[in-house]
């Protein structure tokens, strides 16, 4: 237990080098001023009851795109296009990023859904450390439901959740899959999928195995992952090309070599695709080409969360602890 602890302290130590030596090109991303207070390195993680104090005391702001609730770290956004279905709303939970870009890309898309931006800060450590003890994702959906109704849209019940993020917000979904993964209905990684080394120098694969699962999942029709990665090398620490090759391995699924041009003339080496699951691999090993995999959601992954949740409609898979 102690060798997997420091095992772990290590790699997050790791993944956070990468995102601060490039946190002042990324600042364009993540940044706003809506959003600073949760951005700053003074942060301090709010406790249930700092977030409900927020929430009762913060509006929601109505404009012409839609409406806002700011609560603790998070941005809840209901678009002007919004439908209930069945007295019940989907609801995408996404780590790490500018919420008006979240949101733009979610419009882009069209996806019927209420979301959360989460922002802890700009290392994956502020975001997997958030969701390591029992409880704690309770927390955050309870805060989703109160604050829904404050949007006005009172009795509605929470059906299917998807667990959404890019660069360092896969270490909030991967946290969450750890405990509650039974509980998701889709996850969405925008080239944000690392992984620790083991003691023979490859890829950590039990730290892959939460995502294996819900791969499996997903391949026989049951859940939605559907993934981006860059080239970006990495040093210290698995970069996402080598870590989503492993699960590849690990899940028996192969490459198909694919040349085209993706969103934001984003270059694609490979796709691979089985059921609801699918993997998008491109070019590009840059800051920029980083941020590209974000701002070219509403083209490359959005959409695939859009057919499922349009094609599968009734509550029957409401979340039963809520």
């Amino acid at each position: 237990m102690r060798s997997e602890t420091m095992k772990l302290a290590t790699f997050a130590r790791a993944a956070t080098t990468l995102v601060l030596s490039s946190a002042m090109m990324l600042a364009s991303a993540i940044g706003s001023p809506s959003i600073a207070r949760a951005e700053g390195p003074d942060l301090v993680t709010p406790d249930l009851a700092t977030i409900d104090h927020r929430a009762a005391v913060t509006p929601a702001v109505e404009s012409a795109r839609g409406k806002h609730v700011f609560f603790g770290c998070c941005m809840m956004y209901v678009p002007k296009n919004f439908k209930p279905i069945n007295d019940s709303y989907d609801v995408v939970l996404f780590f790490h990023g500018r919420p008006q870009i979240v949101e733009d890309t979610i419009d882009e898309a069209n996806v019927n859904a209420i979301v959360v931006s989460v922002n802890f800060g700009i290392s994956s450590s502020a975001y997997s450390g958030q969701y390591q003890y029992q409880g704690s994702f309770e927390q955050l959906l309870a805060s989703v439901d109160k604050n829904v109704a404050k949007t006005g849209m009172r009795g509605l019940t929470r059906n299917r959740i998807a667990l959404t993020g890019w660069s360092a917000g896969f270490a909030a979904v991967g946290a969450i899959l750890s405990k509650w993964s039974d509980q998701i209905d889709a996850v969405v990684l925008a080239d944000g999928f690392h992984e620790m080394y083991g003691p023979t120098g490859d890829v950590y694969r039990d730290g892959l195995q939460k995502y294996a699962r819900f791969a499996e999942r997903a391949m026989r029709g049951d859940a939605l992952f559907a993934m981006t990665h860059s080239s970006i090398r990495t040093i210290g620490y698995a970069s996402t090309t080598k870590a989503t090759h492993t699960l590849l391995d690990m899940i028996g699924l192969e490459k198909n070599r694919h040349e085209g041009v993706g969103p934001r003339g984003m270059q694609l080496v490979y796709e691979t695709h089985s059921g609801n699951f699918h993997v998008t691999g491109y070019e590009g090993m840059r800051e920029p080409d980083h941020i590209d995999h974000f701002k070219g959601l509403g083209q490359s992954l959005w959409p695939y969360l859009r057919t499922r949740w349009e094609t599968k409609v009734t509550t029957s898979d409401a979340v039963a602890h809520r």
